[in-house]
């Protein structure tokens, strides 16, 4: 695998990386704005760590 290879592919798994936490980020975002950022907050606490 040469250069170029290597970092088409650092790329694409860092994209992929953000794009999955941009994601998660936005649908906060949207809880907060239908329920409140209150109660996403307080749940967010009581919910078990992502599985990885």
């Amino acid at each position: 695998m040469n250069i170029r290879n290597r970092g088409a592919l650092i790329n694409s798994l860092f994209n992929g990386h953000f794009q999955d936490i941009a994601r998660g980020h936005f649908t906060v975002r949207r809880l907060e704005r239908v329920y409140g950022p209150e109660q996403v907050q307080a749940l967010d606490g009581s919910l078990p760590p992502a599985k990885r």
